[in-house]
């Protein structure tokens, strides 16, 4: 029988190194059977920049991985990058709820339905025809519309809810 083993990989900005660690997770504690610790000052001078730019490029498509829109990723990976060069490394997410693309809102809209009808509707077709669903031209024109919504939007206070 085999034993089920957990890694856990966590970055430490101080040491700029990489520290691996598996345990076993069969049992109710987490026994560590073993770590590693990985600095990137040890990687040869030669591959450093591209252990970096490799590290990028998996930031890049990790962080648009679950687009159910595939010809929108580039402009995901634009916004994630934009946001690294900011300075911020992960994006501000609303508490309980899922990301919602701006194609099915779009659908929903022009629909006049709820955005859950939308996405149970295109679980109906095959990918081809979805594409097509989402990549039509009014679909897509709404989409940009509520993009620039969400980008225009500002804070809001909330501070009434928290007493």
């Amino acid at each position: 029988m085999s034993r089920k083993i957990g890694t856990s990989v966590d970055l430490d900005d101080s040491t700029a190194a990489v520290i691996v660690t598996l345990k076993n997770k069969d049992g109710d504690d987490d026994e560590t059977l073993g770590s590693g610790t990985f600095p990137l000052a040890e990687v040869h001078s030669d591959l450093q920049t591209r252990v970096a730019l490799y590290g990028l490029s998996k930031i890049l498509q990790d962080r648009t991985s679950d687009s159910s829109m595939k010809d929108s990723r580039l402009d995901e990976m634009k916004e994630v990058f934009a946001r690294l060069v900011e300075g911020q490394w992960a994006k501000a997410r609303e508490a309980g709820g899922p990301t919602i693309s701006a194609e099915v809102e779009a659908l929903a809209a022009l629909q006049g339905v709820s955005v859950a009808d939308v996405q149970k509707s295109l679980r109906r077709y095959d990918d081809a025809s979805k594409q097509k669903i989402l990549n039509n031209p009014t679909v897509k024109a709404k989409a940009a519309e509520i993009l620039a919504s969400r980008n225009a939007e500002g804070d809001v206070d909330l501070s009434a809810f928290a007493a």
